[in-house]
């Protein structure tokens, strides 16, 4: 004899409905790309790293989802003050260093990473070139250091992160160009402003340099 279940009494029911209530949602998910460390990094380079992790973010608000998660060490001995791996997303960093040369080393190695892995780029590659009157089919990361846009991107970066206060770039670099990457990573249009060359004129003042 097969029994019909019980229909739930007031009580029971008012405590399923309470504890539905009371139960704690779960937390939604964090949309910001996530800063690993590599076991041995430092923990005051961590927090420092983290806290320049944030500053970067906030600069690119608006490029969140097409930015990947990062990894981070450090060595004692490298022959770059930083060197990003687009393969692994790894960044390295020498240490020690002062906190003001580590946060510059950290931001240009993440603006390396924005490069590498922000499909959205194409659009503000192509304005950087027109903004520091350089050709559209100038290659990108090619050439020497000083001569590829890739790396002035990335000091550009630096600028516009840090601010002109606590950097100052190591190459020629037009004023506006921080400014539109400012307004590329708020998701605004990136139609340059009058190209000033800062970068094609400071190169080829340093090559004439060279030249005597």
């Amino acid at each position: 004899m097969t029994l019909a279940p019980r229909p739930p009494t007031r009580l029971a029911t008012v405590a399923a409905v309470s504890f539905a209530l009371c139960a704690t949602p779960p937390a939604p998910e964090d949309p910001r790309p996530a800063l690993r460390f590599v076991p041995g990094v430092p923990d005051d380079v961590r927090h420092l790293a983290l806290t320049t992790w944030d500053r970067f973010l906030d600069t690119f608000p608006r490029r969140w989802a097409c930015l990947a998660d990062l990894n981070l060490a450090t060595a004692w001995q490298l022959p770059d003050r930083g060197i990003y791996e687009p393969e692994r997303r790894l960044v390295t960093v020498r240490i020690p260093a002062t906190a003001g040369h580590l946060s510059a080393t950290l931001v240009h190695e993440f603006g390396h990473h924005l490069d590498a892995t922000c499909h959205e780029m194409a659009e503000l590659r192509g304005a950087v070139l027109r903004a520091e009157g350089l050709p559209p089919d100038r290659p990108w990361r090619r050439g020497r250091w000083e001569c590829a846009p890739a790396e002035l991107f990335a000091e550009a970066v630096v600028w516009a992160v840090l601010g002109a206060r606590e950097h100052r770039p190591s190459l020629p670099i037009s004023p506006s160009l921080p400014l539109l990457i400012r307004a590329w990573g708020a998701g605004k249009p990136v139609a340059p402003p009058t190209a000033q060359g800062s970068f094609s004129q400071g190169l080829a003042a340093r090559t004439r340099e060279g030249d005597r």
